[in-house]
């Protein structure tokens, strides 16, 4: 066996370990999760030689393990693997993929959404919008309107929008995302429980009324998915609790914080 068979058959064990957290990171099993992760990330740097199948995993090892450290609350650490996966990203675009693929191809697209996410972390807002409309347009014109991914890009957007106290607009954006995922996803999915984005935007815009039936729509689809003593769950029931308070219903606000600490 060459020494390029040896190489290759070693990434694809690594890819092996990194899609087992991927497993586990859509179950919500985070502790699981950087278990694997943090296995991809040792391994890999045993690989002495640079090459674009290393780069790749490289690349969505760093990015997803930075997302699962911020889902556990653990900034610094997250911050950290931010840094390292905007940098192979960045490598990925300026070094590979613009030359071999042209700046409209989807991958393109991908990864301009990914440094996207990476600059809105790091609180680059402009940069972020910026990154997240480009792989917008060329997502609409490959997928059209009702592709999950466009859902995705809107997200990221929303979000950004919220970030900068442009409440209005990202609530607009956030609309077209839900409607998306509604449309491909159905009413039930937990993606769909990230109406908590909408509500929290009324929030901000004191419509609380808007934003409670938002909660509770968060709410029903996380206990149905997720179960009570979920962290995203509490949240849900955070979130209420804060919109009751605002409204007076002091007893329901406490019979929701008392659901948090459950």
């Amino acid at each position: 066996m060459d020494d390029q068979s040896i190489k290759s058959t070693t990434l694809d064990e690594i890819k092996s370990v990194y899609e087992t957290g991927v497993k586990f990171d859509k179950k919500s099993y985070y502790e699981r999760t950087l278990f694997y992760y943090q296995q991809a990330a040792t391994q890999i740097q045993s690989i002495q030689e640079s090459s674009e199948s290393r780069l790749y995993l490289e690349y969505d090892l760093y990015f997803d393990m930075a997302n699962c450290y911020l889902k556990e609350n653990e900034l610094m650490k997250a911050s950290l693997r931010r840094e390292i996966a905007d940098i192979l990203s960045k490598k990925l675009l300026d070094e590979i993929k613009l030359e071999q693929l042209g700046d409209d191809h989807l991958e393109i697209a991908t990864l301009y959404g990914n440094i996207g996410l990476v600059y809105s972390k790091q609180g680059k807002y402009d940069e972020a919008l910026s990154m997240y409309n480009k792989s917008l347009k060329i997502k609409l014109a490959h997928l059209g309107n009702n592709h999950p991914s466009i859902a995705t890009v809107y997200n990221g957007i929303g979000l950004v929008y919220y970030y900068l106290g442009k409440y209005d607009d990202a609530l607009s954006v956030y609309k077209e995302s839900l409607k998306v995922e509604q449309a491909q996803l159905g009413d039930n999915h937990p993606r769909i429980a990230t109406t908590c984005n909408i509500g929290l935007t009324y929030y901000k815009l004191d419509n609380f009324n808007d934003a409670l039936s938002m909660y509770k729509k968060s709410v029903r689809i996380r206990l149905a998915t997720l179960g009570e003593n979920h962290p995203d769950t509490a949240l849900s029931f955070r979130n209420q609790a804060q919109v009751n308070y605002q409204q007076s219903n002091y007893r329901q606000a406490i019979s929701f914080y008392q659901k948090v600490h459950q």
